[in-house]
């Protein structure tokens, strides 16, 4: 005896398999998926997804920069619904976002001006788009094991005060 399934859940398996068929690579297919939760999933506000690595855990996608800051600011007080499901392996809701991370959110909106500045030098240096340019950063964040905002922050520093020994790049 088959059971039906409803037509919102089959037309998205549907483009699950065809990302699975259609991608070129494994962060091409996690990026697929997190954009796809997000226009399936009810209520869903964004989407990240994060994998442990190394002793290290990272955003391998996410579906626009406000899951990327919630991302950042879990990993930073090692705390949140990202690492609790990590650890545990089990779902874990975040019904309440506004309260669970307000403080949280403050501190990572005071920090998006200067990201978004060190991610315009970044474009700039290597002739890239910003989505390249943000996981450049991201990237020496991870490597360096230290927070986006001070990578941004030492960046956005070194070309606005450029010394003898370090004159900005074009």
């Amino acid at each position: 005896m088959s059971q039906s399934v409803p037509t919102e859940l089959g037309a998205a398996l549907s483009e699950l398999a065809g990302l699975l068929l259609s991608t070129n690579s494994f962060e091409q297919l996690l990026q697929g998926v997190a954009e796809l939760s997000v226009r399936v999933i009810e209520p869903v506000a964004t989407c990240g997804i994060t994998l442990a690595q190394d002793d290290r855990v990272i955003t391998a996608a996410s579906a626009d920069a406000l899951a990327r800051q919630l991302d950042e600011q879990q990993y930073e007080h090692k705390a949140g619904p990202c690492l609790q499901s990590l650890s545990s392996g089990e779902v874990v809701e975040a019904a309440d976002l506004a309260t669970t991370l307000s403080d949280h959110l403050r501190i990572a909106l005071s920090s998006r001006s200067v990201i978004d500045q060190a991610i315009g030098i970044v474009m700039v240096q290597r002739h890239c788009d910003p989505d390249t340019a943000f996981a450049t950063l991201r990237t020496i964040s991870q490597r360096r094991n230290i927070k986006l905002r001070t990578v941004a922050a030492e960046l956005v520093t070194a070309i606005q005060s450029p010394s003898p020994d370090n004159p900005p790049q074009p």
